[in-house]
């Protein structure tokens, strides 16, 4: 799939490949786990998996804001959620160019940063 989804995620705007993309769902706060990794938010049930919500600031260094959204995304079957705002689709650019003042993530760091490769 080409192209990219558009987020803000704190104060930062990301750039992510729509192959990794699974879903965008309305915000809802992850379940918190006492003595989790400083990466983890918490976890999200959803359909029958317990998906990890990344925690931003410790994550992507970004400044933590009111989320709208979760982003859902899939990389070698795991999943994970992105806390952001402000989502949207943009045709025609490679993810790695970021476009419209993003950064580029790259998803397969993202996800061995967090020990899930």
């Amino acid at each position: 799939m080409n192209g990219a989804l558009l987020i803000s995620v704190g104060s930062r705007r990301l750039s992510v490949p729509l192959a990794a993309v699974e879903a965008i769902v309305p915000w809802k706060a992850p379940l918190e786990l006492p003595h989790g990794q400083s990466w983890l938010a918490g976890l999200l049930p959803r359909r029958g998996e317990a998906v990890p919500v990344l925690n931003p600031a410790e994550t992507l260094g970004a400044a933590e804001e009111s989320p709208e959204v979760l982003l859902l995304m899939r990389l070698h079957g795991r999943p994970l959620a992105l806390p952001g705002r402000e989502p949207r689709r943009w045709e025609g650019i490679s993810p790695a160019e970021g476009g419209a003042g993003a950064d580029p993530l790259d998803v397969e760091a993202l996800y061995s940063a967090c020990g899930l490769r």
